[in-house]
């Protein structure tokens, strides 16, 4: 089996915790969440597929400082984790839907990538250059999400699936991150972005 780089290096992801267990739910959101990234997806009972293997390629929407020579797209995943309770495994538990794209994937077009995430603390707040528009792009597919299937929060940033915002009782969190938050407050859909 040949190695392909473009899927090294972990993931750049939006990952939308969208509640408990709700096939219809997941079905509104996957089918927008495709739609705003501008690929295809179908849900074949556990993997969000089109072609068997769960990978495909989305132009990025912004400016990146490619290589020459290298492709205006990227490979990504849509994946559907379904979280469960060991006493109830039937009906527990929260959807997650991901939109991921490898490392290695983006820092073929994106050449400011490098060592992200292990840049040096120097250097951990250049990558900000590069993260903040493909945040924002999250952030639009997000909130189309949301308007179809609101949903609890969202996160972006790296291998962030599944992770639960530090939230203070105001709604707020920590005045550094790495990662960017979407999350309710007062009834409103906010966004909190990283910072460093």
């Amino acid at each position: 089996m040949d190695h392909d780089p473009e899927w090294d290096g972990g993931y750049y992801q939006l990952a939308i915790c969208l509640g408990p267990r709700d096939d219809a739910r997941v079905a509104a959101a996957v089918t927008t969440l495709a739609d705003g990234a501008g690929i295809g997806a179908s849900i074949d009972g556990r993997s969000l597929c089109t072609d068997g293997d769960a990978k495909r390629r989305v132009a990025l929407p912004f400016a990146t400082e490619r290589p020459p020579q290298a492709a205006d797209d990227v490979a990504c995943v849509i994946g559907l984790v379904r979280e469960s309770d060991a006493e109830d495994t039937e009906n527990s538990g929260d959807d997650w839907l991901d939109l991921s794209i490898p490392l290695g994937s983006l820092a073929r077009v994106e050449g400011r990538v490098g060592a992200y995430p292990f840049d040096s603390p120097d250097d951990a707040g250049r990558s900000l250059a590069w993260r903040a528009p493909l945040d924002a792009w999250f952030v639009d597919i997000a909130r189309a999400v949301d308007v179809v299937q609101p949903f609890r929060f969202a996160v972006i940033g790296f291998n962030v699936s599944g992770e639960w915002p530090p939230l203070s009782e105001a709604g707020t969190a920590a005045a550094e991150r790495h990662v960017t938050w979407l999350v309710r407050h007062g009834g409103a859909l906010r966004v909190l972005p990283a910072n460093r």
